[in-house]
């Protein structure tokens, strides 16, 4: 989310000095592996919950669900954004099983503040509208905590 001119003349000056914006475009945005698209589509299908009264989407993934699709670091990289495309969702939150605890991802849209819920709910923390941090217990205990804070966040909702 950068509005800033800089960053556009710095991008600008590397294109004059010859990057491969193109290709690093395609390295970054279509190098997804036959495991790695079914994750994300298993994801998106069938672990996708939405909660309209709270503006709010929840995708959850467990260590045996992970190891079904050969689960590598990266494998869900911008998972947690993709419910964000949905016009009435304000934010979503990604829960992703770890060997000892709960991966905890946030985004937002607008001025809803995730970095909130982080740090109040998941020890974390982060930006207004990208944060995460980390839950100690199962990850039915995660769910039950997201959908008990739901409600103390609306307030903040548009």
């Amino acid at each position: 989310n950068s509005n800033q001119a800089d960053l556009y003349e710095i991008i600008a000056s590397l294109v004059r000095k010859g990057i491969n914006k193109d290709l690093i475009y395609q390295k970054v945005y279509y190098s997804d592996s036959l495991n790695r698209l079914r994750l994300k589509g298993y994801a998106l299908y069938d672990r996708l919950v939405t909660f309209p009264e709270h503006k709010a989407a929840l995708i959850t993934l467990t260590r045996k669900e992970l190891n079904r699709f050969q689960y590598q670091k990266g494998d869900t990289e911008a998972l947690v954004n993709k419910p964000l495309t949905m016009p009435d969702i304000v934010y979503s939150v990604f829960l992703r099983e770890e060997a000892d605890y709960i991966k905890v991802s946030t985004r937002s849209k607008g001025e809803f503040p995730v970095n909130l819920i982080c740090e109040k709910h998941f020890n974390g923390g982060g930006h207004l509208n990208a944060a995460g941090g980390e839950f100690y217990g199962t990850m039915e205990e995660a769910v039950e905590v997201f959908k008990a804070l739901m409600p103390l966040y609306d307030s903040y909702l548009c």
